[in-house]
């Protein structure tokens, strides 16, 4: 399936855009529904983003009008050290007059057939609450928590440490040399080395944040400086207040560098409060923890479309974690009641295959497919999913195979568009 494919469906055209006009017209569509701005948004990830050959606008249209459309945009993870490809699912909107009459079950259908074609084993999105739940997706994975800090607060960060407040050796400025942006790949990478899933640093990060035009959410990378040399980077944003700046990602740095960019936050704020979205495990949250709130956020809503592919390109990270216990002899499978998977570890060395249909015999996990994410993502344990949700059922003897394989681990992947 290509762009520019259409198809007439019970009255309405279904298209995958492949003009200018067109995305003016789903831009124009998208401020009707979202409100305005995000129309200039979708235009400029048209027009710019590198990955735009390859992000797929989707939508039905009756009587040369859009009645509902959605993107499917191209991003990468890294899984335990492994780059997978994966779709995230955007711009996602009906209009008020034809919802509720499954115009978004015609377009996911699509979505899900192109995504498998290119490769994308994960599809994931960071929309509303239940609407999603119902087609396969689940909660796994932060987005949007961290720290939100009070600028009146600000000063009490070294209430028990002595910090140097006027030192004018650390110096904040923009990113903007070849240098600076090698500079942040490296720390990017150095800051989430112990995170088990993380969005890659690829051709989408540094469009999005090192370029403050893209939109008006005012993403814009500064390199922190002491005594002339680089030691850390922060990047802002405003994610949920136009008004508000917030720190998108931030490396690690000492207390003190922390407490010359908070004061540099305070200064170009409007607002007497921003955030700071990291996880409570990164080292910098033990400072954050004097002085703001941690605030637990929203979560990825993602859904498995491939289960066997994803197995194999996990391979390696399921034999790193087999390895030098009881378990590199061993053959067994798991089930999500659709699908049966054979795992098989012959001294170590793992194939999977993969079959349609369910048994009970010789299948040790047996997890419906909407809770496969928390397992294959580290964000649960299989007793914590069990617990919560009785049709996650395990061999009680097999528990510890299952606890090597399926550990619960930090991860913090990050979103580019």
């Amino acid at each position: 399936m290509k762009i520019g494919y259409s198809e007439e469906i019970d009255g309405m055209i279904f298209r995958i855009a492949s003009t200018r006009e067109e995305i003016i017209k789903i831009a124009k569509f998208n401020d009707m529904v979202h409100g305005e701005g995000l129309g200039k948004y979708i235009l400029k990830l048209y027009a710019e983003h590198p990955y735009r050959d390859e992000t797929y606008w989707l939508y039905l249209q009756k009587e040369d009008k859009i009645i509902s459309s959605l993107a499917l945009l191209k991003n990468y993870w890294n899984i335990g050290g492994i780059t997978v490809k994966i779709a995230e699912m955007g711009f996602v909107g009906t209009a008020v007059e034809y919802r509720g009459r499954g115009l978004y079950s015609i377009l996911n259908k699509y979505y899900e057939r192109i995504a498998i074609q290119q490769g994308m084993s994960i599809s994931t999105l960071r929309g509303i609450p239940n609407f999603y739940s119902k087609r396969g997706y689940s909660f796994a994975l932060p987005t949007d928590m961290g720290y939100k800090v009070r600028t009146d607060r600000i000063d009490r960060i070294d209430k028990t440490d002595r910090i140097d407040k006027t030192k004018d050796t650390i110096q904040i400025s923009d990113c903007v040399s070849v240098e600076d942006k090698e500079f942040v790949r490296r720390s990017y990478v150095k800051t989430l080395k112990d995170q088990y899933i993380t969005t890659a640093f690829d051709d989408g990060f540094p469009y999005r944040n090192f370029n403050s035009s893209i939109s008006e959410f005012h993403d814009r990378t500064y390199i922190i400086h002491e005594n002339d040399y680089r030691i850390g980077f922060f990047t802002t944003g405003n994610l949920w207040n136009p008004e508000q700046i917030d720190i998108i990602f931030i490396s690690e740095v000492s207390q003190e560098v922390l407490y010359h960019i908070l004061s540099y936050m305070k200064n170009i704020n409007r607002t007497d409060s921003f955030m700071i979205y990291i996880t409570d495990k990164f080292s910098i949250a033990k400072y954050l923890n004097k002085i703001a709130e941690y605030i637990t956020g929203w979560q990825w809503q993602s859904k498995i479309l491939d289960l066997t592919y994803l197995m194999r390109l996990l391979v390696s990270v399921f034999e790193k974690r087999i390895s030098g216990t009881a378990f590199e002899n061993i053959e067994f499978k798991i089930s999500n009641y659709r699908e049966l998977i054979t795992m098989r570890f012959d001294n170590g060395r793992l194939t999977v295959d993969g079959e349609r249909g369910y048994s009970e015999t010789e299948v040790v996990l047996k997890i419906p497919d909407n809770l496969l994410p928390k397992i294959i993502f580290a964000d649960k344990t299989i007793e914590e999913i069990n617990y919560l949700h009785p049709d996650c059922i395990y061999q009680s003897d097999k528990l510890g195979l299952l606890r090597t394989l399926f550990p619960k681990l930090a991860s913090f992947p990050i979103f580019n568009y």
